[in-house]
């Protein structure tokens, strides 16, 4: 059955309203439509009893929100996305060069990463995560610039400078760096990590491969 419902055709002061089709087999659901296009179904997917919320009029495609009927609840087309580096990229700074990371993209629920450039579709509040591996560092260099890091300008958050003498492995070669942040952002603001290896010459390394040592995930939270 279908009822058709324009602004003010219901009033109920008490009581409950209950969708069920009385069918074996068949999705219980809420279709809202405005000046007749179809644009989101709320109820539940006989399938597998879950909670929906999809977008059109087909309960259980476009879902953008699911809630199973024990209570785990997910949002597939909420902003989320990993990119890593899978083999090692040779000599990109040292000299003061700063290089943008580009990884390969292992998910991106919003289609927003692109050649290591996160771009956000929505405002809101967002967490970026980061780990950056690196070698070839020598005794020359004394300064490692690392950020995730924002071509807007009242938004940029520098990570921070270290030393790389301190931290760097016993044989003198290499270091991990992690980096994490929560930042505001407006829709098409963007988002990237950078490593900048000071007063040396250009042979530090980024590094990757099966063993996952530079990465950058992020992820609308609000």
């Amino acid at each position: 059955m279908v009822v058709s419902v324009r602004q003010n055709d219901i009033y109920k002061k008490s009581g409950s309203l209950t969708v069920d089709p009385g069918v074996a087999a068949t999705d219980s659901y809420i279709q809202f439509d405005v000046n007749t296009v179809n644009k989101f179904r709320v109820g539940v997917d006989d399938t597998d009893d879950s909670f929906r919320i999809s977008q059109g009029n087909d309960l259980g495609a476009n879902n953008r929100f699911k809630m199973s009927s024990s209570g785990e609840r997910t949002m597939p087309s909420q902003p989320a996305f990993l990119g890593v580096v899978t083999s090692d990229i040779l000599n990109v700074t040292g000299d003061g060069t700063t290089y943008s990371i580009v990884g390969t993209e292992r998910f991106d629920q919003s289609g927003s990463l692109a050649l290591g450039v996160f771009t956000a579709p929505v405002s809101g509040v967002y967490r970026f995560d980061a780990g950056i591996g690196i070698g070839g560092i020598g005794v020359g260099h004394d300064r490692v610039y690392f950020s995730i890091y924002s071509d807007t300008v009242t938004k940029q958050y520098p990570f921070g400078i270290c030393s790389p003498a301190t931290v760097r492995d016993a044989n003198g070669q290499r270091m991990s760096i992690n980096a994490k942040t929560i930042a505001v952002m407006d829709a098409a603001d963007r988002y990237w990590i950078f490593i900048n290896v000071r007063t040396g010459v250009k042979t530090v390394d980024v590094f990757g491969g099966a063993i996952v040592e530079t990465w950058f995930s992020g992820s609308l939270i609000c």
